[in-house]
């Protein structure tokens, strides 16, 4: 299975670790200084449910749909928009924007 996560923010990255301990491939898009950090250092969770850790090279990271492998985007299963409810129409308009590479298949 594939996965797009459209915010890469707690709750974007606290979905997205639960769906790559269960083995999904997962991208996540987010803001440049997310995105660099999770290219940079992996992602981490820990708490109540648990501790997860995943090496920048078990899932992909980027500013933008387009910037994610075409393999993941093209036959993305789901893509689940994690933004603030501010960020909604600026994140619609943006993956309006991307539906032609989510819609390749």
């Amino acid at each position: 299975m594939r996965v797009v996560v459209f915010g890469a923010g707690g709750v974007g990255l606290g979905l997205g670790s639960f769906l790559l301990a269960a083995g999904v491939q997962v991208g996540f898009v987010g803001r440049a200084r997310a995105g660099a950090a999770l290219r940079r250092e992996g992602l981490a969770r820990g708490g109540r449910f648990g501790s997860q850790r995943a090496a920048p090279g078990d899932f992909a990271a980027a500013e933008a749909i387009g910037a994610l492998p075409e393999a993941l985007t093209a036959d993305a299963d789901f893509v689940l928009a994690c933004v603030k409810s501010f960020d909604s129409e600026p994140a619609a308009a943006a993956l309006a924007e991307a539906s032609p590479a989510l819609d390749a298949r």
